[in-house]
């Protein structure tokens, strides 16, 4: 868009020199009507160009700009250029001289300004998507909060990640900080068990706020070995990978 800007204005920088020399509007008007006409085979390629970026336009908005943005971005520089092709070809004479002559790069300028205006439009209302920012409403806390009073053995959630997915949604992982008594002989059953059972309060609340995906990595926390300097997390890449936990019931268990 830049360069098809410096170039418009090059080609209208003879205004100055148009209305200080009459010999050089008379050469401008022996030389040419309106300006360069376009071929009859680029006509033909233009009047494709609308009609494919028309369909494109219905059936598929990227990135969603808002329709009519689209539609000006993608349909109304060919449509454009075959109704300048058409003013040409009639020789028609709605402006003053110079702006006939100079109609061509005007509209271009003009519709370069239209499409930065519309681009930089479209990079403020999907900057959270191109920048993985965090959705604006979600909130761990309450959510938190919530699941502890349906299962008190969630001591906390801790490493919160949420990024914003396109075109809608987002995804969030997490640790769950989990209670367990190691003093119990059952307690890696137990923790299998209230992890499974966390994960799923923790899809549930998380989803219903607009989640597409989230991934719950498993802490277990005895109270009466906290170590501040440690992170007992019981995860592997190949959980982490396939979604699930790692502490389970050691087979030697079910043996015994």
């Amino acid at each position: 868009m830049f360069l098809n800007l410096t170039h418009c204005l090059e080609d209208i920088s003879d205004i100055k020199s148009s209305e200080h020399s009459h010999d050089v509007n008379e050469t401008e008007n022996s030389a040419h009507s309106h300006g360069p006409d376009l071929a009859v085979n680029v006509f033909y390629i233009t009047i494709a160009d609308v009609i494919v970026k028309s369909v494109f336009t219905l059936v598929y908005n990227p990135l969603s700009i808002h329709f009519i943005g689209n539609f000006v971005v993608l349909v109304s520089p060919p449509a454009i250029a075959i109704a300048l092709y058409f003013y040409n070809k009639l020789e028609l004479h709605f402006f003053f001289d110079w702006l006939d002559h100079h109609l061509e790069p005007v509209t271009a300028i003009a519709l370069t300004l239209i499409c930065i205006v519309i681009a930089v439009f479209s990079l403020h209302r999907k900057k959270q998507y191109l920048l993985a920012e965090g959705p604006k409403n979600f909130k761990i806390d309450e959510i938190s909060e919530s699941v502890k009073t349906k299962n008190s053995s969630l001591d906390k959630v801790d490493h919160v990640h949420a990024s914003c997915v396109w075109p809608d949604g987002f995804t969030v992982s997490l640790k769950a900080y989990i209670k367990v008594e190691k003093n119990n002989k059952n307690w890696v059953a137990q923790a299998a068990d209230d992890f499974l059972n966390l994960k799923s309060l923790l899809h549930t609340e998380i989803k219903a706020k607009g989640a597409k995906d989230v991934i719950v990595e498993p802490v277990f926390v005895d109270q009466n070995e906290l170590n501040p300097a440690s992170d007992p997390i019981c995860i592997s890449t190949s959980c982490h990978n396939e979604d699930v936990g790692c502490c389970t019931i050691p087979k030697t268990a079910d043996k015994a």
